[in-house]
């Protein structure tokens, strides 16, 4: 019983934040708002047919549910990725709820935020994320950095940790939501 008023609120917590999310999209695509680190902005060069053609697969996608539907580009320099992912809301808001609270845990620190904020920069080797983040220990550094890599946020290879290639758009969403919310704060 008390499982599940615990899984309950857990529920109900990532449905707030979810609608939270959805809102600050709403807003920052209407809006055309800049961030500090990248900006989010209607593409006005996509108009005509291939608008019309963006909003039938959209819409074909989502089977003509509500839906969200997202799209990312990102380059360091080193790692390039393309991200589109959408889903409907009834499948959003059935999401597990303790696999959600592992993707939000991974943002939950500072010291897990300033290393993917690094990873995101370049692909950098355990020396250089103490150096870029100040980590006083490298105990410190690899508690955090483990709990993304088991998370599958990020990867080593050969001694360079990256962001997984398929997460970066994911990894962006959060950090565009915290910029949102600190906006928000500061006004």
């Amino acid at each position: 019983m008390e499982e599940n008023k615990t899984k309950n609120a857990k529920i109900d917590d990532l449905e707030q934040r979810i609608s939270k999310i959805e809102e600050s999209l709403q807003k920052i695509v209407s809006t055309g708002v800049n961030t500090s680190s990248f900006a989010v902005r209607e593409d006005k060069g996509l108009q005509g047919e291939k608008a019309k053609a963006l909003q039938e697969k959209i819409s074909k996608q989502l089977n003509g549910k509500q839906g969200v539907h997202c799209y990312s580009y990102f380059s360091n320099g080193e790692v390039s990725s393309n991200s589109e992912f959408y889903t409907d809301i009834e499948k959003l808001l059935s999401i597990d709820a303790i696999e959600a609270e592992r993707w939000f845990n991974a943002f939950s620190t500072s010291e897990r935020i300033e290393i993917l904020q690094a990873l995101l920069k370049k692909n950098c080797t355990g020396g250089e994320l103490m150096e870029e983040c100040g980590f006083s220990t490298t105990g410190k550094l690899y508690h955090h950095l483990n709990f993304l890599i088991n998370t599958g946020i990020v990867q080593n290879d050969s001694g360079k940790f990256h962001l997984n290639a398929s997460l970066v758009g994911s990894v962006l969403l959060m950090l565009l939501s915290a910029s949102n919310f600190i906006r928000k704060l500061d006004k």
